[in-house]
């Protein structure tokens, strides 16, 4: 979340306050709009927040694994790179 919103000092009010405006689709009101490097960007960073809102679930065992995050974070921008995704 910290990457997303440009916070660097939390508190749990904080927190708390950021994984709310998520959870009501208020996400990019948080957004750092130094983050603004291209179109789309607005999407792909309240996605990022998405993934920051189920890391700091109050359950241990309700947050995702490192692995399930990184699959996240892969699908908020898949590798166009790859040669399997050209068509000739």
């Amino acid at each position: 979340m910290e990457l997303v919103t440009g916070l660097t000092k939390w508190r749990e009010e904080d927190v708390e306050r950021v994984r709310e405006m998520a959870r009501n689709g208020q996400g990019a009101s948080v957004l750092d709009p130094s983050l603004q490097l291209e179109p789309g960007w607005e999407k792909e960073a309240v996605e990022c927040l998405r993934v920051g809102y189920l890391c700091t679930a109050r359950s241990l065992e309700k947050r995702p694994a490192m692995q399930q995050v990184v699959a996240l974070l892969k699908d908020i921008r898949p590798d166009t790179t790859s040669s399997a995704s050209f068509s000739c």
